[in-house]
């Protein structure tokens, strides 16, 4: 069987063939595509030519509730009364695909091996800039980190470390810059495995600090 796969190769720089192949279908097809991840265990879905993370089971069903809603919506209007799919049948369907969904969901992001992952806040800082500049309009300020590991380990970290600094001592020209957060950006402690940032991008821009004359006192 031939399944289109993407050619959005930025978007999918961090992610396998499945990935590919969802968003290939997603480019094609107007249907929903679930992807779980067999190496990481996380869970994404795949629409019109875009790839979201899931974060977990609460939003995985509310984002298939919006699709199952938005879809009888406009089946709605094309169908004619005589091939009209009764509601309580409908409401079967898609009660079958939010169970079979979860079950995916709870078997490949919550094996049996006690690993478990969590989504924090981070803030942005920046290191080493120069004294005669200074960094502005940083977008965004806070950057979503996904992190998996045993639970013991998150029990003793704490989630106010958890950072992503930038090191500017090589952003020399002033001016508008867009940077990708690398992993090596984000300062998370030893035990934890680094699964996803979002957004991926953050815009800032380096501009002359404006030195403040000092008053001068009078005599």
């Amino acid at each position: 069987m031939y399944v289109p796969i993407s050619k959005q190769t930025e978007a999918l720089k961090n992610y396998g063939s499945r990935h590919r192949a969802a968003l290939g279908l997603s480019e094609k097809t107007d249907a929903l595509l679930i992807v779980v991840s067999e190496e990481k265990g996380t869970v994404s879905l795949a629409r019109v030519g875009e790839l979201t993370l899931i974060q977990d089971s609460a939003e995985l069903i509310v984002r298939l509730e919006e699709f199952f809603a938005e879809n009888a919506k406009r089946t709605k209007q094309k169908r004619t009364m005589r091939s009209f799919l009764p509601s309580r049948q409908h409401m079967i369907l898609a009660a079958g695909s939010l169970t079979c969904a979860l079950i995916a969901w709870f078997l490949f992001s919550f094996p049996q091996s006690g690993m478990i992952q969590r989504t924090l806040n981070a803030p942005i800082e920046f290191a080493n800039v120069s004294g005669s500049a200074v960094v502005e309009n940083i977008r965004p300020q806070i950057i979503s980190i996904t992190l998996s590991g045993k639970a013991k380990d998150f029990e003793v970290f704490d989630p106010r470390a958890l950072k992503v600094s930038i090191d500017a001592k090589d952003i020399k020209t002033l001016g508008p810059y867009r940077i990708k957060i690398v992993e090596q950006f984000v300062d998370y402690p030893n035990g934890l495995s680094l699964e996803a940032i979002s957004p991926q991008y953050v815009r800032f821009s380096l501009s002359k600090k404006i030195a403040v004359p000092q008053e001068q006192n009078s005599h």
